[in-house]
């Protein structure tokens, strides 16, 4: 869950707190080309203030004045809205960008005010729990369930689940402190990821200076393995300044659970390296799942071009 996400739960929060009723949108399905993705989040408040968003456009400042002129009348209720986004359906959106998505509406009043606070905590301190929204409201659960995602829903569903864990987020552990690394570092907080960036050695100023990363350790690179923990959030990118150290950490890692493993490198290095580890004993299936040459090619030439590339497959990764 984003930091939008955060900023979200904590506009509902302040709300609640001051008496003020709201509706929070969440988009539980999209299908092809729809504007808003599952998870999209938007709340409208009582005194007609928003966050957030469900797409844009025409579609949600429908379904802004729709949540406005409830909030003026009593007896609220949750409810499914599937928006067509398509020119030539019988109803549809105002935008033709192909795809459709169903919307959630929940009602949320001062009684929901502990609930959104744990929800929000949950944000902050990453904790392993679930959050479930349904036909009969929102819900916190201690542990995640086996289900990320939802069921196929439509407007009539009877009975419909939409599960997300507030405590997930992409991990981005970037091995190697120099110029990619920082401009690598500075990308990937605008997208949400958590950074932590590591090096091994002393005085590099493209470390020092390195205000993006969330977390910033000097390490020895043959213990980076120690640093780094399995699980499908966490994905981890190799550009230490030697081939020699990109071959020690990748030795480390390539046997872990990852969500991703990249390293950075010519071809010819990558070659190279890969067939030192094959000489040590590491299988080819293994070295083939790792993303080498690093990044998609977009004949990138400076740290800042090669550090949206390795973004760009990092966000692909991410949302397949």
């Amino acid at each position: 869950m984003s930091n939008k996400d955060f900023n979200t739960w904590k506009f509902i929060a302040e709300k609640l707190s001051r008496g003020l009723h709201c509706y929070l949108m969440v988009i539980v399905e999209s299908n092809g080309s729809s504007p808003g993705r599952k998870g999209f989040k938007m709340a409208v408040s009582q005194d007609q203030e928003l966050v957030g968003s469900v797409g844009g456009g025409s579609m949600e400042h429908r379904l802004v004045e729709e949540c406005k002129m409830l909030l003026q009348q009593p007896g609220n209720h949750i409810f499914l809205k599937k928006e067509i986004h398509h020119d030539n359906s019988s109803s549809p959106s105002g935008m033709i960008c192909s795809g459709n998505q169903t919307i959630a509406f929940f009602p949320l009043m001062v009684q929901h005010l502990e609930l959104v606070q744990n929800i929000l905590s949950a944000i902050k301190n990453k904790e392993q729990c679930s959050l479930i929204y349904h036909q009969e409201g929102i819900s916190l659960q201690n542990q995640p369930t086996d289900y990320l995602h939802k069921r196929p829903m439509s407007s009539t569903d009877e009975k419909w689940v939409f599960t997300e864990m507030p405590g997930y987020r992409h991990h981005v552990f970037i091995v190697g402190g120099g110029h990619v690394g920082l401009a690598l570092s500075r990308i990937l907080l605008i997208l949400d990821f958590q950074i932590t960036i590591f090096d091994e050695r002393e005085h590099v100023n493209t470390f020092e200076d390195n205000v993006f990363a969330h977390e910033k350790k000097r390490i020895n690179y043959s213990e980076a393995g120690q640093h780094i923990p399995e699980g499908s959030n966490n994905m981890v990118v190799i550009m230490t300044q030697f081939h020699t150290s990109d071959s020690i950490v990748l030795k480390q890692l390539i046997g872990k659970r990852l969500g991703y493993l990249g390293m950075m490198g010519s071809k010819a290095k990558v070659k190279t390296i890969f067939r030192q580890l094959e000489n040590e004993g590491i299988s080819r299936e293994l070295l083939q799942r790792v993303h080498s040459p690093i990044g998609i090619e977009i004949l990138s030439q400076t740290p800042e071009e090669i550090a949206i590339s390795i973004a760009a497959e990092l966000i692909a990764v991410k949302n397949s």
